[in-house]
């Protein structure tokens, strides 16, 4: 029962005594390797990354909600139950946040460089690239027209929409319910400023497409009303003039067309009265659904980089370069071996 441990034992002695034997050369390649990681560490570009975090405030259907449906009642108007917005869950927001539209958006944002006000998109042109994207990128600079709704970027949009996908992260954290929106780039200031561009451009979609069918329904009441409010007035006045033209007569045929435009009167009174309690529903229930954000950390000004982190990318190489010389000490024989009896 001894053997196979006493075995083991000296198959474990041999391996260290084999890497003792070549310690030098394990040394050797180890420092190469720190050198390396010393070289990627310096040669790697800073980054400061700064973040926002915020909470949004979903709709209910009690609490004020319920209170603004009471008030309204008091006026004859009918909020009623259900809302006519979709609701965005956050757990989509970093959907929106990839998506081609709201990158797009957010390249023709503002941004403050050295006291003179661009375009993200100007701002990003300009700043020098990779030598792998300027190899790998395309000649072709025309752009072509398919479809109003179909996208079709040049190179340099397209590299802007990547480079954004890079620049910008949004993450939700499901459980405690709030939105972390981070951006990372090589100058704090601008990385600031990229950040709060692309919280309050994903807040305002966000209010878009909670808001688009209500706002449709608000413009579709507004333009009803305004038809029928012109054409009401038009009756009122056609039945004033009646009266003064008709003041002193009061035979069979003058009381049938009054009452004729009377009852005209009264229905274009009654659509429009009934077009006024929509509109003030449509308004209340705009303002009632338009999502709430909560921020709990504004963006500020990073003082401390966030890449690289060089102590730990020597340390990853020095481990790399010490596993891999150790790995060749330990299969160099074996190979050998296997090589002389393939070409034998």
């Amino acid at each position: 029962m001894e053997n196979p441990i006493q075995e083991d034992e000296i198959d474990l002695l041999a391996l260290l005594q084999q890497l003792w034997g070549k310690r030098m050369w394990i040394v050797k390649v180890t420092a190469l390797f720190v050198v390396l990681g010393v070289a990627v560490a310096l040669f790697t570009p800073t980054k400061y990354k700064a973040e926002t975090v915020f909470i949004p405030q979903v709709s209910e259907s009690g609490g004020t909600a319920s209170k603004l449906g009471g008030l309204a009642s008091l006026a004859g108007i009918n909020l009623g139950g259900a809302s006519d917005g979709m609701s965005i869950p956050p757990s989509l927001y970093p959907n929106i946040a990839s998506s081609i539209p709201y990158k797009l958006a957010l390249l023709e944002e503002n941004i403050q460089v050295e006291g003179t006000e661009q375009t993200l998109q100007a701002y990003l042109l300009v700043q020098p690239k990779s030598f792998f994207s300027g190899l790998f990128s395309r000649a072709s600079e025309e752009e072509e027209q398919i479809s109003s709704v179909v996208f079709q970027l040049t190179p340099d949009a397209e590299n802007l929409v990547k480079q954004l996908g890079e620049i910008v992260s949004v993450s939700v954290n499901e459980k405690e319910g709030y939105v972390s929106l981070s951006v990372s780039w090589k100058d704090a200031l601008i990385s600031a400023q990229i950040a709060e561009a692309a919280k309050n451009l994903l807040q305002q979609q966000v209010i878009a497409y909670k808001l688009e069918k209500l706002n449709d329904n608000l413009t579709f009441t507004e333009a009803q009303y305004t038809t029928k409010q012109k054409e009401f007035e038009v009756i009122q006045d056609r039945l004033a003039l009646f009266k003064d033209r008709n003041q002193n007569i009061n035979s069979s045929r003058f009381q049938s067309q009054l009452q004729r435009i009377q009852a005209e009167y009264d229905i274009a009174l009654s659509v429009v009265q009934e077009l006024a309690k929509q509109l003030e529903t449509a308004k209340l229930q705009v303002n009632r659904d338009t999502p709430i954000f909560t921020v709990i950390e504004p963006v500020i000004v990073p003082h401390e980089k966030d890449q690289p982190k060089r102590k730990l990318i020597v340390l990853i190489w020095a481990f790399l370069g010490g596993v891999l010389s150790c790995g060749w000490v330990l299969i160099e024989a074996p190979l050998k071996d296997i090589w002389i009896k393939i070409n034998s």
